[in-house]
């Protein structure tokens, strides 16, 4: 079964677009339960994003974007600068590698 896509930087179930990037994969380093926790990631192909993600991605507002993701997912602001590191990380290949978007039609 094929699961509805979301966008891959605040989660929103609203895809519009579809941008090519290199795959990758990496450590993505985190606080949960009051301790430094990692999780081992692959990002597979291209990212979904939504209408809004998107126009920061146009922007090129990198930090206006992991402030929409960190904001819609409730982070605490004890974790905020923590989070909002390891998501500039993880971004990075992104950002280095992506393509011209492409309409999303699901």
């Amino acid at each position: 079964m094929v699961e509805d896509p979301i966008c891959d930087f605040c989660s929103s179930s609203e895809v519009r677009w579809l941008y090519p990037a290199q795959s990758f994969s990496g450590t993505l380093i985190g606080i949960g339960d009051h301790e430094v926790k990692t999780q081992e990631f692959n990002s597979i192909g291209g990212w979904a994003a939504c209408n809004v993600c998107h126009d920061l991605i146009e922007l090129q507002d990198i930090e206006g974007l992991i402030t929409r993701a960190l904001e819609l997912h409730s982070v605490p602001r004890s974790q905020m600068n923590t989070l909002r590191s390891a998501m500039r990380d993880y971004h990075s290949t992104f950002w280095e590698t992506k393509g011209v978007p492409e309409a999303f039609v699901g």
